[in-house]
């Protein structure tokens, strides 16, 4: 049967191995033509991706087929660790001028050649960036990320030979970092490259770390101020692995134009379990309020990652006292007034964050109506204790009664309890039953006045285990 074009991509679309999807073009040559843009726009290194030689022969395929290379639109490293470059004898020699091009010395170009005919995938890796000159999206893994990663991003970013005369990456829009595994972690210098890169509009990642003590960056080797078309910074992954920002990832901030989206998930383990660093929100504050306060949309910041206070039951034997304090004492935990950040629309933050403790003070010194934006639509207060019952109660109710003239356009509030009750009704999952977890009555109850006045406010109140919900853009 003969089905138009349309009906053929959307079964197509419905394919989930990329293998089946690039069977498709064997079939005749109108499904060669037609499926061909739709196959490879959207490329991904599978589980069996090496059986026959894959890395090293999607390499050449890409440096002998520019209307292949030309086609790529997403790439995703995807299963690429669980990878060889090749298993079988592979003649490298057709990509020593490419080589020759991009190395500057000839220490450089043997250290290229060697990775190559070593099967290193790093050098493999960075060699196929060069050869995408259409790409939008790149979905890496952090141990890709390395030396060959860093010199090729480098001067791509810089346009640095020879990407003076043949420029990569310039349709680039977002890039994402992930891993499960801690040992893949990288210091935030790796990824400064893109934020020089003119189509960028979104960067993602995890298991990035900043070292307090560092020197700043050299004037040359930081993205001048406000010049990247960035709009979302997400420091967060997949799962539970998260980032640890001790300077508050300033430089990614400053080198932004219009931040709109900023979401930043803490785990006190940096640099591969080298080191513990707290939370610090006021290293986050700074940056956000002197550069981002008039484009800001959506902030969340460690709504639901690890913010713990010091337990030295938590930490093995010296663990705890390696645990960095800002300024060598406990900081204060505040991250700062949001009155001025005039387009703020989602807020998610602890309670503990949001109001300034001070270091030993149970009152707040300050309220939501103080220091929220009228422009807020959605407040998620993460980590809920009980023993802020009665601030965070009488906060919402002196934000609720003055809503209309202050906060008149707040359309939702959540609340993300710290204790939760074990479910009776576990989920059943291949390894055993999975815990399931649900909001206390108690805890429900106790807010009943609050909700109460929410409902007739036209106002909707609900509570969230982890806070998954997101607010529609």
């Amino acid at each position: 049967m003969d089905l138009p074009d349309e009906i053929l991509l959307m079964i197509s679309d419905q394919i989930d191995t990329q293998k089946d999807r690039i069977r498709l073009l064997s079939v005749c040559r109108r499904w060669y033509k037609l499926f061909f843009p739709r196959v490879y726009a959207r490329l991904k290194v599978e589980d069996d991706f090496d059986q026959f030689d894959g890395v090293a022969r999607l390499a050449s395929a890409l440096l002998h087929n520019l209307h292949l290379a030309s086609a790529i639109r997403k790439f995703d490293t995807g299963q690429w660790g669980l990878c060889d470059g090749y298993r079988t004898e592979f003649d490298t020699t057709p990509f020593h001028p490419v080589l020759e091009k991009i190395s500057h010395c000839p220490e450089e170009l043997d250290k290229w050649k060697k990775g190559l005919d070593g099967n290193d995938d790093e050098a493999w890796f960075a060699l196929m960036l060069t050869l995408m000159p259409n790409l939008r999206v790149l979905k890496t893994e952090p141990f890709c990320c390395n030396d060959f990663f860093e010199t090729v991003t480098a001067r791509i970013a810089t346009r640095q030979k020879p990407f003076d005369t043949r420029p990569a990456l310039q349709h680039l829009e977002e890039f994402h970092s992930s891993t499960d595994d801690m040992k893949n972690s990288n210091h935030s210098a790796f990824f400064i490259p893109f934020f020089r890169l003119p189509s960028m509009k979104m960067f993602k990642a995890h298991r990035v770390w900043e070292d307090e003590d560092e020197e700043p960056l050299p004037e040359a080797a930081r993205p001048p101020p406000a010049s990247s078309s960035i709009t979302e910074l997400r420091f967060i992954g997949e799962t539970y692995t998260r980032c640890n920002g001790s300077n508050g990832f300033a430089t990614f901030i400053t080198a932004c134009k219009n931040l709109e989206i900023f979401e930043y998930q803490h785990d006190d383990c940096a640099d591969w379990s080298n080191r513990y660093v707290e939370f610090r929100p006021r290293a986050f504050y700074h940056p956000l309020i002197t550069t981002q306060k008039h484009s800001l949309q959506v902030l969340r910041l460690s709504d639901i990652g690890d913010v713990e206070p010091i337990d030295n039951d938590s930490y093995g034997p010296g663990e705890a006292e390696n645990i960095l304090h800002a300024g060598g004492h406990p900081s204060n935990g505040w991250f700062g007034c949001l009155k001025e950040f005039t387009a703020l629309r989602e807020l998610r933050i602890r309670l503990r964050n949001l109001l300034d403790f001070g270091p030993m003070s149970k009152v707040p010194t300050v309220t939501f109506v103080e220091i929220l934006p009228s422009t807020l639509e959605y407040l998620s207060i993460a980590d809920y204790q009980i023993r802020d019952f009665d601030v965070l109660t009488a906060n919402l109710e002196e934000m609720l009664v003055s809503h209309k003239d202050m906060f008149p356009v707040l359309g939702k509030i959540e609340i993300q309890p710290h204790d939760l009750d074990q479910s009776s009704h576990d989920t059943a999952g291949e390894e055993g039953p999975t815990p399931r977890y649900e909001i206390p009555v108690s805890i429900r109850e106790s807010f009943d006045p609050v909700k109460d006045t929410c409902e007739k406010a036209g106002i909707e109140f609900v509570f969230s285990l982890d806070g998954e919900d997101r607010l529609e853009r």
